[in-house]
């Protein structure tokens, strides 16, 4: 099930909570908390600092193995599930070679996708929602270009999605692949 912050019952020990990102509304935590409450890094710990937990956090995951090595994180790898796939039924003719569904506005990703499309690929635009959903049943391949040149991880939550539409995954090289592929 899914709560709101205010809805958490940090009194009760029975109570697991997972939660993201972190944010304005539990910077200071939960001093005293009894419920065991996760954080679950789903962004990058940019400057690869180890992880400050708030008080009542009792651990930090992140979805890639390297990431979690290095700011002092669980690794806990995310499944992907058939229901992100928002209509698994539709077989639609593919319009799209490569789909990115990623910020493109950044200089070394804007690079490559311009690249691409100058040797005559299509490319996909990004898009939300039911959108998305049919860009991606119409899309080939998705291209993973990592954010950040100093952070090669995998991208769980794209990868994921990637899964769910049964889209091949063309990636930079990530420092640890596991447990997608052996090192």
């Amino acid at each position: 099930p899914i709560c709101y912050i205010y809805e958490m019952e940090i009194d009760d020990p029975t109570q697991v909570y997972i939660i993201s990102p972190l944010n304005g509304e539990w910077m200071n935590g939960w001093p005293g908390a009894r419920a065991r409450i996760v954080f679950n890094q789903l962004e990058w710990h940019t400057d690869h600092s180890r992880i400050e937990l708030p008080p009542g956090v009792s651990e930090a995951w992140t979805g890639d193995r390297w990431h979690a090595d290095l700011i002092g994180a669980r690794f806990v790898p995310i499944g992907s599930h058939v229901d992100l796939n928002l209509h698994p039924e539709n077989q639609d003719a593919k319009a799209f070679d490569i789909v990115f569904m990623a910020y493109t506005d950044i200089h070394r990703r804007k690079c490559i996708l311009d690249g691409l499309a100058a040797q005559g690929f299509s490319i996909a635009p990004n898009g939300w929602g039911t959108e998305r959903d049919e860009i991606l049943r119409k899309s080939r391949v998705m291209v993973h270009v990592h954010q950040h040149e100093n952070i090669p991880t995998i991208a769980p939550l794209r990868w994921c999605i990637a899964a769910a539409y049964h889209l091949p995954i063309i990636s930079e090289t990530v420092s640890n692949r596991a447990p997608f592929l052996p090192q």
